[in-house]
């Protein structure tokens, strides 16, 4: 519950009834009760209008406290600090992934190289001969991909 007004005004007419009649919301024993207490009647004893309007006081000036606006700041570093301290791992990381994938690049231009040779080994005198051609432009396209896998372009 947010909003206490009809609580706080329903506390507030009872207070002021019992006030204008002379009578007073009956403390202790005081009360009437049957034989067997009960916990409705400890909660009814309880809950006199001026405790009512005690908690509702209280309830408000805690939303209102530096301490809530002080919670609310550090739930917001914590949040701050758990994404900084993720940007900072993974800042981290970047010098051993550029590691790898210049490993990884050399790799694949170690690779094309090596079917490049291959192919043109294989193919050595007849790739312009009109049965071959297709097939030596079908395995040299494997070199091209490769190449621009890696923006060197193709020779």
């Amino acid at each position: 519950m947010k909003d206490y007004s009809e609580l706080k005004r329903l506390a507030e007419a009872a207070k002021r009834s019992g006030e204008e009649n002379g009578e007073r919301w009956p403390q202790d024993d005081d009360w009437f009760e049957p034989d067997l207490i009960s916990d409705e009647m400890a909660f009814v004893k309880a809950v006199s209008p001026t405790n009512v309007l005690t908690l509702i006081a209280e309830l408000e000036n805690l939303r209102d406290t530096p301490a809530n606006q002080i919670v609310a700041a550090i739930i917001r570093s914590v949040v701050q600090a758990s994404v900084e301290g993720m940007q900072s791992g993974v800042l981290a990381m970047v010098p051993q992934l550029r590691k790898e994938n210049e490993a990884l690049r050399e790799c694949v231009e170690d690779l094309a190289l090596s079917l490049e040779c291959e192919v043109k080994a294989r193919y050595a005198g007849t790739q312009k001969h009109p049965a071959i051609k297709p097939k030596y432009d079908g395995d040299m396209q494997e070199v091209i991909d490769a190449r621009k896998l890696l923006n060197l372009g193709a020779e």
